[in-house]
């Protein structure tokens, strides 16, 4: 546990929190029975980093500080509720697209089934509850299926190549391991290359030293062969 509380996990929490409280308290329509909360779209960050959950909690507790009791509690459950539900699911499965989609569902189902309960304690409903709940599931399917899947896959290239902010460090290095693979492959094809021409050359020379050496001891036999005079 203490290794999870990391000092990089702890300050993303805290801008996740701080970013989805913002986003929501400056966003119109963001708490009302019609809305599309943008801040929503972090919800799939745990997909990736498990501080998120809490981070996400926080920043829904404070955005709804000013909406009275029944959405504070009822609101931030749900929130963290989904973003658990999002988390186990990032680390059951690995493949993107399945990943991706199943992992913006807990957002949409949970928020959608939870949320109509506030607006019914609160006095703020306008309609029957399926069609508050179908309501809100439109609105998280935008928050959410648009701008969090462009976060989505933002954040997936990030961390492909090895941005810090989104990476641990057990990853960054790994990512930073393979880009020097790459190079000291790349590297190695023109040392070797040079290698070749240069043992070529030594080769070359060697057999012009032995046909000289061979040349030389011909005419010396012969020298010796050669009849002398009386």
């Amino acid at each position: 546990m203490k290794g999870f509380f990391t000092t990089r996990r702890l300050c993303r929490a805290a801008v996740i929190a701080a970013l989805y409280a913002v986003i929501a308290i400056v966003q119109p329509y963001s708490s009302t029975p019609v809305q599309c909360r943008l801040s929503e779209a972090f919800t799939v960050l745990p997909l990736f980093f498990p501080e998120a959950v809490p981070g996400l909690f926080i920043g829904c507790f404070l955005a709804n500080v000013m909406n009275g009791a029944a959405d504070m509690l009822l609101g931030s459950a749900a929130t963290l509720i989904a973003a658990l539900c999002t988390y186990f699911i990032g680390k059951a499965v690995r493949n993107t697209p399945v990943r991706l989609i199943l992992g913006i569902l807990p957002p949409i189902v949970v928020n959608a089934l939870l949320i109509p309960v506030v607006f019914i304690i609160n006095g703020t409903q306008n309609y029957a509850y399926f069609v508050e709940a179908a309501i809100m599931a439109a609105g998280q399917a935008i928050a959410v299926g648009i701008f969090g899947t462009a976060l989505y896959f933002a954040v997936l290239g990030l961390r492909k190549k090895g941005v810090s902010v989104f990476c641990d460090d057990a990853r960054r290095s790994s990512a930073a391991g393979s880009a020097d693979s790459v190079n000291t492959s790349d590297s190695s094809v023109p040392a070797a290359s040079a290698t070749g021409k240069e043992s070529s050359e030594n080769n070359s020379d060697s057999r012009d030293s032995s046909e000289n050496s061979a040349l030389s001891s011909l005419s010396a036999g012969k020298g010796d062969s050669a009849p002398r005079g009386a």
